[in-house]
């Protein structure tokens, strides 16, 4: 009775297109992201870090011993280490080797009057700066929170809290 005919091939080459066309931002997409460095993040140095206070010098001292893992850069560039939420002063350490934190060392953090703030330095620094008189009792009586921050991820290294 009814002659009814159905064209259909104009259907197939617009839905190619539409595919072609997705495929396409996908891949441009994919590359984009890879472009712009949205890959993995760049790995955190790992470290074992253990802070005590010692007042033994007279002074409330931070000692911090590195106690295996990676070795920690402390130039400010890659390290930012804080203690309450305040800033420590590198520019004590002056030679690369100083600067390097590596497993079995201890340095120590005090406060150092002639900057107004927190400075770290190893054992014999800190033993220069009190003969100077150059170090202020810190903290007696209460605790302190001490971070290491890795700068390239923001990432935290090791969060401490010392008590005196």
């Amino acid at each position: 009775m009814f002659n009814i005919k159905v064209n259909e091939d104009a259907v197939s080459p617009v839905i190619a297109e539409i595919m072609m066309v997705a495929i396409g931002i996908i891949i441009a997409a994919v590359l984009a992201a890879y472009a712009l460095g949205m890959g993995a993040p760049a790995a955190v140095p790992v470290s074992n870090v253990n802070a005590i206070e010692d007042s033994a010098t007279g002074y409330n001292v931070i000692m911090l011993k590195h106690q295996g893992g990676d070795e920690l850069s402390l130039a400010a560039t890659n390290t930012k280490m804080m203690v309450g939420g305040e800033v420590v002063d590198v520019s004590l350490l002056t030679t690369d080797e100083d600067l390097k934190f590596k497993s079995g060392e201890t340095i120590c953090i005090f406060n150092e009057a002639d900057i107004g703030g927190f400075a770290v330095g190893t054992t014999e620094i800190l033993d220069a700066e009190i003969t100077a008189g150059d170090v202020s009792d810190i903290f007696s009586g209460e605790s302190r929170d001490v971070k290491f921050i890795d700068v390239a991820t923001q990432q935290i290294i090791a969060d401490l809290d010392v008590r005196f």
